[in-house]
């Protein structure tokens, strides 16, 4: 009896060193699988911390070094492509020999301004909004005529549908109707039959319009023959088929043509010109206002031979819309409003500098970062007030001060 006792106890001790071992085995293996979340999480924070830090102090250096190089950028009103008044102020600067335009400082306020009319009422009917535009230009001494496009039905139906048109929705709201071209036709025929056309385009409105811009892959466009994005090349194509019977006839001298147009209708307006030249019309100016990018970099120089001679971007620097989409490029001579926010944004210096579409061209030229996203797009303080920088007015607020600086230097020509 007592050896089978002792047998029971011993069975005992070994079952329970048995449970001790294996719930050991079990804690070790739970706390060693806590502590390589915990390591693998150190490390994830580590990195989040090492990036941040890197993109930070880049961001820091790039922003500094940008300072430095926006001295060095030729101003505006020393470029001899502006002018207030004076036409004689250019012959004093021959060694801008190579700038493309001439531009008269009034009238590029007043084309930027004609540029905003659309949309200005707060009226969705067509007729109204002509009577609007109509009697603007009237008051301002305009004597001619004005076309707005009018739809009454959808541009393309369901079982009619051409290329180009595959971004448009064949049912388009009633009330939408009045705005889907988005453009107005000035014409006017001057005393010497010199007959003038000004097609003046409209920025992102309706959301047809956002789909168009977030089309952004490029498309071979057999007319030009270079690679554009989709959706401005598809507005632009319907837009030049649409005003080309509202036209003179081609190749006529005495007829000329000139487009402009804002944020999207900036982009629209460049390849309206494009086509409208190519097609055999008198293309004389065109003018992108915040326009977005729309050419390809491989066709860049195509693209400048394309344009007629006098063609002008105006940007801003704290405006997000002309560096998107980045993978893009702009063509044409470039105005470009700089603004120092080290002073914080409700005393920024902005100055206004000039850069010739040849810089573009030249592979080795030291004002290539000028049309860079990752040297220019500064997104915290754009965001901060792109709803205000990318207005038409903040537009003319700031050609503004290039008239003020202008009258200065002009004073200063005459003085010697």
């Amino acid at each position: 009896c007592l050896s089978r006792i002792f047998n029971m106890i011993k069975l005992r001790i070994r079952s329970r060193n048995r449970k001790f071992s294996a719930s050991t085995i079990v804690r070790y293996q739970s706390t060693s699988g806590h502590e390589s979340k915990q390591k693998f999480s150190r490390r994830g924070i580590a990195l989040t911390i090492a990036s941040s830090g890197s993109i930070l102090a880049s961001s820091i250096y790039t922003r500094h070094w940008r300072e430095s190089l926006v001295k060095d950028v030729p101003l505006a009103a020393q470029s001899g492509a502006f002018f207030a008044g004076n036409m004689n102020t250019r012959l004093q600067h021959p060694e801008n020999d190579t700038i493309n335009l001439t531009r008269d400082i009034h009238e590029l306020d007043s084309i930027i301004e004609r540029t905003g009319l659309m949309g200005k009422s707060s009226s969705k009917r067509v007729k109204e909004e002509l009577i609007c535009i109509s009697k603007w230009h009237q008051e301002h001494g305009f004597r001619g005529g004005v076309v707005l496009r009018e739809l009454t039905s959808p541009l393309f139906e369901s079982a009619f549908v051409m290329e180009g048109g595959d971004d448009v929705e064949p049912i388009i709201q009633i009330d939408q109707l009045s705005q889907r071209e988005c453009y107005y036709l000035y014409y006017e025929i001057k005393p010497n039959a010199h007959s003038m056309h000004q097609i003046f385009c409209r920025g992102t409105t309706l959301f047809a319009d956002v789909k168009t811009c977030f089309a952004s892959y490029f498309v071979y466009d057999d007319e030009l023959g270079i690679h554009l994005h989709k959706g401005f090349r598809d507005h632009a194509t319907r837009l030049v088929d649409d005003v080309e019977p509202l036209l003179g006839h081609k190749h006529n001298h005495r007829a000329t043509v000139e487009v402009s147009g804002h944020s999207l209708g900036g982009a629209v307006a460049m390849i309206v010109a494009m086509k409208l030249k190519k097609r055999g019309y008198n293309v004389e100016k065109v003018t992108s206002i915040a326009g977005a990018r729309f050419c390809s970099f491989h066709d860049l120089e195509k693209a400048n031979a394309l344009l007629p001679r006098d063609a002008i971007r105006i940007e801003d620097d704290l405006d997000c819309v002309p560096f998107f989409p980045p993978w893009a490029c702009s063509t044409g001579d470039k105005l470009w409003f700089t603004n120092d926010t080290n002073r914080g944004l409700g005393e920024m210096k902005t100055s206004a500098k000039y850069i010739p579409r040849s810089v573009y061209l030249e592979k080795d030229s030291q004002l290539l970062w000028t049309d860079d996203v990752f040297m220019n797009l500064r997104l915290p303080e754009a965001l901060r007030v792109q709803n205000v920088s990318h207005r038409i007015r903040s537009y003319r607020a700031k050609l503004s001060n290039l008239f003020g600086n202008l009258e200065e230097e002009e004073g200063k020509s005459n003085n010697s």
